[in-house]
């Protein structure tokens, strides 16, 4: 097994010939039916699992719905399931692109309309009605909307006279769309949980919703003898990301098209990065206000960072700023410092 995977199956229709169950032998014959270099050799689907239900309960609710609309439609469904005990249980399931042949023993022609984007809503919302009658079968109150968060508050707000608790849904919903992270049954894992939860909330505080410093109020120039001075602006904004993620009240499911939600996820090393970076210029400019030299910075708006150029500007005009600053400080010790007898 490679790592991170919990179980995998094949999923083949009735007509298909059974040595499609063998992995090696389904994909040798998918590449040889294939001309070109660069043909599409399958389809790709990462989904989450609601975490409430149990490992047995979904791998049901995946074969279940991979049957339903993929080799009911004459498709082949190779799936991988992920990480079932952890707070981020997914599967990943490789489809095939062309008809199987009368025998069932190849393939032919390929299948546009499964690449549109209709067929693609279809299956959006074919996800969100499996899971939620699976949900409700295990007893599980949970529920999934396969709608945008943008679509799901807009029906909220459109209510003439919403309840405090529809009210409350819509500001929750005003948000970027994550992965439900669940709690587990083990106290040492659910320990863990909670404390990872409170890092990672600090975390995307600061490098995804709200690192934004902006214009600095207007302060007098410091003193020749101070070893101070005032950091440049460092602002950065983004444009506004659409969402097409599935968002689910246990999952969500990631089915690729161009409207595919853009909001960026930094890694660990460039949060520690950012983080270390901002750490820096804040003490620097608190250096500055308490001798004298610079003002306190005023945060008068937020924006996100919302792509991998959006952080390395920003990465940049900080490190910029803090050099800048080391750079006029070593130049005006050199300037003031103390003559040797």
């Amino acid at each position: 097994k490679k790592k991170g995977i919990s179980d995998s199956v094949i999923l083949i229709p009735q007509e298909a010939d059974q040595r499609f169950l063998k992995p090696e032998y389904l994909w040798n014959t998918i590449e040889k039916s294939e001309k070109r270099k660069d043909a599409q050799l399958a389809r790709e689907f990462n989904i989450a699992l609601p975490v409430e239900m149990t490992d047995e309960q979904k791998k049901a609710l995946a074969i279940d719905f991979c049957n339903e609309n993929f080799v009911k439609n004459g498709m082949i469904a190779d799936i991988a399931f992920h990480k079932l005990d952890s707070d981020n249980p997914h599967f990943h399931v490789m489809l095939t692109t062309r008809k199987l042949t009368p025998d069932g023993s190849g393939f032919g022609q390929k299948v546009r309309e499964w690449n549109s984007k209709e067929q693609l809503q279809e299956w959006r919302k074919s996800w969100a009605d499996t899971a939620n009658e699976h949900l409700q079968a295990a007893g599980i109150d949970a529920r999934i909307d396969h709608r945008s968060l943008k679509d799901q508050k807009a029906e909220l707000d459109a209510i003439p006279s919403p309840t405090v608790e529809q009210q409350a849904q819509a500001i929750s919903l005003d948000r970027p769309p994550t992965i439900h992270r669940g709690h587990s049954g083990n106290r040492e894992r659910l320990e863990r949980f909670d404390a990872l939860q409170e890092v990672k909330a600090s975390q995307e505080a600061k490098a995804l919703n709200h690192i934004e410093i902006n214009t600095l109020k207007p302060s007098p120039p410091a003193p020749a003898s101070s070893p101070t001075a005032s950091l440049p602006d460092a602002k950065q904004g983004g444009k506004k990301a659409g969402s097409a993620a599935a968002t689910v009240s246990g999952s969500n499911i990631n089915l690729a098209d161009e409207t595919t939600d853009k909001n960026l996820h930094l890694t660990e090393a460039q949060r520690e990065e950012l983080e270390d970076a901002e750490n820096k210029e804040a003490a620097a400019k608190k250096k500055a206000y308490l001798s004298g030299g610079a003002g306190v910075p005023e945060i008068s708006e937020t924006n996100k960072i919302q792509s991998n150029t959006d952080f390395k500007n920003k990465l940049r005009k900080v490190k910029t700023a803090i050099n800048k600053e080391d750079e006029e400080e070593e130049n005006n010790y050199k300037i003031n410092r103390p003559k040797l007898k």
